[in-house]
């Protein structure tokens, strides 16, 4: 049930950084779709390592 929940996470951040990235003909929206899909990806990770009550080990 977890990934599900990432791959909700994953698809809104790709498009926020879609849409973010149009206006920007250096970066595209592309590479702003995957910038948010790994900036999602990143927070969930960071997310589990912390477990319960932030001690460092995952869950």
């Amino acid at each position: 049930m977890q990934d599900k929940a990432l791959g909700k996470k994953m698809a809104k951040y790709a498009a926020v950084g879609a849409l973010i990235g149009i206006p920007m003909p250096f970066i595209g929206p592309i590479i702003g779709a995957a910038a948010g899909a790994g900036l999602a990806y990143y927070r969930n990770n960071k997310r589990m390592s912390q477990g319960p009550g932030g001690t460092g080990t995952r869950y």
